[in-house]
This record gives C-alpha cells, sequence and structure tokens, in this order.
C-alpha cells in the first residue's frame, strides 16, 4: 500500500449532505449534479470531492457530505457551503469501483495505520475523485482515500 503524507489548506465547497446508508450515497451526488446543473456551473468546478464522518462501514449510517470546489465562488441557493479543514492527511490513490471505497478507508486504517507513527485525529476523511464514472470504465476510477492524522502521542 502506497501512502502519502499530504498537508491539505481549508477549502470552500458547495456540498450536499446525506445521512444514512452508504447504499443511498448516489442521492447526494445525484441531487449536486442537479444543482450544478441549475446553477450553469459544472463548467467551473474545479475539484469533485467528499467528506465523511463516522465509519462508512457502520450499518447504522454516517453523515456524507458531497462536494464541489469551484474556482470562482458560486451562490450556494440549494447546497450547503462547507469548510472543509486543512491538516495533515494519509492519502492513497485507489483505483477501481467507487464501491470499495469505503474497504480502501478500512485498509488504511487497519493495515497502514498501526505501524505508521501517525494517529487519527477528528477531521473528517476526505475522497477527492481525480476522474469521473460519467466518462471513465469503472475499473479505471481514480480516487485519492485521505484519512486525518497527527503525530502519535506516546
Amino acid at each position: 500500500m502506497k501512502v502519502s503524507i499530504v498537508e491539505r489548506t481549508p477549502l470552500l465547497v458547495n456540498s450536499i449532505l446525506h445521512v444514512g446508508s452508504k447504499s443511498t450515497l448516489f442521492h447526494a451526488w445525484r441531487d449536486l449534479h442537479q444543482w450544478q446543473v441549475r446553477k450553469g456551473v459544472a463548467d467551473k468546478m474545479g475539484e469533485m470531492l467528499a467528506a465523511c464522518y463516522q465509519n462508512p462501514n457502520d450499518e447504522k449510517g454516517f453523515t456524507y457530505f458531497a462536494c464541489a470546489h469551484f474556482t470562482t465562488p458560486v451562490d450556494s441557493d440549494g447546497t450547503i457551503v462547507l469548510q472543509l479543514p486543512g491538516g495533515l492527511y494519509a492519502s492513497y490513490e485507489h483505483i477501481g469501483s467507487y464501491s470499495l471505497l469505503a474497504k480502501a478507508f478500512d485498509d488504511l486504517q487497519k493495515q497502514w495505520l498501526p505501524s505508521s507513527g501517525y494517529q487519527l485525529t477528528d477531521q473528517p476523511f476526505i475522497e477527492v475523485y481525480l476522474n469521473t464514472s460519467k466518462d471513465t470504465p469503472e475499473n479505471e476510477l481514480r480516487t485519492l482515500v485521505q484519512i486525518p492524522i497527527q503525530k502519535k502521542i506516546e
């Protein structure tokens, strides 16, 4: 597992909130896309991300924000403006289906983290979508899976 340590800068995004099972996340992405089309801003998007709170493998559900960062400010009408925090993150490039992202987060936490010299912080987990399923075969999808970390306190 090739993991990089990256410093994320705070980022202001427009987002759609999802609370519940990961099986219905597509509703948030559909709503965010429809909002972009309605506002005429789809071509101004700089980055597509997600912020995850709680464990995505929790069967009771979790809190998730489907996010779009724009190169110029966009009126938030219909979205939640969210400040994604900056900080230190362990970053792993997942290649393949979005359905395996929760496993990639699990692998980072269970395989890489214990011997890394780092520990989790209470910031959100981040997904950064480097391409999309709209124009990329599922097995070629590239997503940065990032967990918030700090040096382990002994």
